[in-house]
């Protein structure tokens, strides 16, 4: 779902809606983690090259699974790596 304006929206059901003027990489990650509410924490989880989160994900392997989404991330990281990913500073989005 999307919401109007710049701000994302939180669903009852604990998912985001996505804020309809955010650039579609934006919308994928915010749907793509919307994807795995329901699924279940698991320790390495989702860092196959394949982004397969299907039994479940860490955190590392949520995030790069979003940022799969967004075509922004071509191999999961983990967590060491992501505190040197992109560039340092507020984002846009």
């Amino acid at each position: 779902p999307e919401v109007p304006g710049d701000k994302a929206v939180l669903q009852a059901d604990g998912t985001a809606a996505a804020p309809a003027n955010a650039p579609d990489q934006v919308k994928q990650a915010i749907w793509a983690a919307n994807s795995m509410q329901k699924l279940p924490y698991l320790y390495g989880g989702g860092h196959s090259l394949d982004f397969d989160v299907s039994k479940g994900a860490d955190c590392s392997g949520t995030i790069s699974f979003a940022l799969r989404a967004a075509e922004v991330l071509d191999a999961p990281l983990p967590s060491g790596p992501f505190m040197r990913w992109g560039e340092k500073g507020k984002g846009e989005w």
